[in-house]
């Protein structure tokens, strides 16, 4: 199981994690996560490959690290509060 909160992807961006799914038909747990950044699309992705390390020439380590809220730019931030509502019906 991925724990809510945010995330830095290794690349810098950060995305918020909403929860995890079971695929349907494969059963495959799944990390349902928001970009915080750009359009601010809704994704999906295979908890095993969540949880990968990345291996590059100029980086090793897991493709997503969990951060504190205090790590997050502040406007970000609140970008990430007012998705949350708006999906909640606030």
């Amino acid at each position: 199981m991925i724990p809510t909160g945010f995330y830095r992807h290794f690349k810098g961006n950060y995305y918020y994690v909403l929860g995890t799914a079971i695929h349907s038909e494969t059963l495959v747990e799944m990390v349902v996560y928001r970009a915080l950044y750009g359009e601010e699309k809704l994704w999906v992705r295979p908890a095993e490959m969540w949880n990968e390390r990345v291996e590059r020439e100029s980086y090793q380590g897991p493709r997503f690290i969990p951060v504190g809220s205090e790590e997050v730019p502040e406007e970000i931030r609140r970008r990430a509060v007012m998705l949350q509502e708006s999906v909640l019906g606030k």
